[in-house]
């Protein structure tokens, strides 16, 4: 067991030797000739066409011949083997070998049996060297020649023309608007003109005598607000929404009725207000606008919509939510909720007046 452990040690110690005296004297000396070729031949090749350092427009009108050289062989190697994979298919023997190989049935194409591969290889290369002989006439032509690195240029500034005065004028002109708005925008930050201030709102005089009857006014106009008007608000609400519902199958006399009884609520309502504006006399009072949303109107126009059921139920709701005048009946009470969101704020205003106000004993 020992010896073939030995011989076993042995034989891979060999081989190990032999790989690595393989790739040091063998393989490593070749990697580094063949490298040092190829740069070699990359240098004068680039030294000859004057390729050092080439940007990507140099690499890019080089590669155009050569790519088309390119497609030029690959195209028409598509083109005449096909009819030969073809014929091979169908017949495993030939004459000699062509382009096409044998084409049996009429063609078109017979010119083609003449081509052979290095016809195809010439053509290529022919392309290919035009595309060469035209970047080297290129080269030559004043103003392309290529500098590689570590040559001196030398421009000729005879031949560069001043701009003619109308161009310059031209590009000018916005430029020199552009910078003088720059610093006009810079003058006013650094010195900003003094803003005018607002003049100082008019002082209001009220005698003494007349102020606990002014907040008394205002008072009862909160509190009408709160117990009459915004009862009048939520009275249309339930019509246009809770009893209108509950209409359904029932004739709608009583319906019409409510909706009579509301129209007299407003108005009387309305009336009541007015009482109140004009009941101290402060004209201050009487000046604030005290007009507010049409509801008799609309309610008139919803009470005739009724007039066709008679003592009829009302079968469909649905139709009654359809129709025009109780659309209007409802944006009537919008309105009207809103009217009363804009008094209310009014006299909550006037009452800060008050307070703010100068006092003349």
């Amino acid at each position: 067991m020992q010896l073939l452990k030995t011989v076993f040690l042995y034989l891979a110690g060999q081989a190990g030797l032999t790989y690595a005296a393989h790739l040091i004297f063998k393989r490593l000396p070749a990697a580094l000739t063949e490298n040092a070729v190829m740069g070699w031949l990359d240098d004068q090749i680039a030294a000859e066409f004057g390729l050092s350092s080439p940007d990507g427009s140099t690499v890019i009108s080089w590669a155009v011949p050569i790519i088309l050289a390119a497609g030029t062989l690959w195209l028409f190697h598509r083109y005449t083997t096909g009819p030969l994979k073809r014929a091979l298919a169908e017949q495993a023997s030939g004459d000699r070998f062509s382009a096409i190989g044998i084409v049996h049935g009429p063609s078109a194409r017979t010119w083609i049996r003449r081509v052979e591969p290095y016809h195809v290889i010439i053509l290529g290369l022919v392309i290919a060297a035009i595309g060469v002989g035209w970047q080297l006439y290129r080269g030559q032509q004043p103003g392309l020649q290529t500098v590689s690195s570590g040559q001196k240029v030398t421009v000729d500034t005879s031949v560069v023309r001043a701009p003619a005065p109308e161009v310059v004028a031209q590009i000018k002109a916005p430029l020199q608007a552009k910078i003088d708005s720059l610093e006009h925008q810079l003058a006013q930050r650094q010195n900003p003109a003094p803003t005018a201030r607002p003049p100082a709102p008019k002082k209001i005089i009220y005698d003494a005598a007349e102020m606990p009857e002014r907040r008394k006014q205002l008072r009862e106009l909160t509190q009408y607000f709160v117990v009459t008007i915004e009862q009048i608000r939520d009275e249309a609400t339930n019509l246009n929404t809770e009893k209108l519902i509950a209409l359904q199958d029932q004739p709608p006399k009583d319906y019409v009725a409510a909706l009579e009884t509301f129209k007299g609520h407003f108005e009387t309502a309305f009336t009541g207000l007015s009482t109140i504006v004009r009941k101290y006399g402060f004209a201050d009072i009487q000046e604030m606008d005290w007009g507010h949303p049409d509801m008799t109107t609309p309610t008139d126009d919803f009470i005739a919509l009724f007039a066709v059921y008679e003592d009829r139920p009302v079968t469909n709701i649905r139709t009654i939510f359809r129709q025009v005048s109780r659309r209007n009946f409802s944006e009537a009470i919008e309105l009207f909720n809103q009217w009363i969101k804009v008094k209310q704020a009014m006299i909550a205003a006037k009452g800060v007046e008050y307070q703010n106000a100068e006092i003349r004993q």
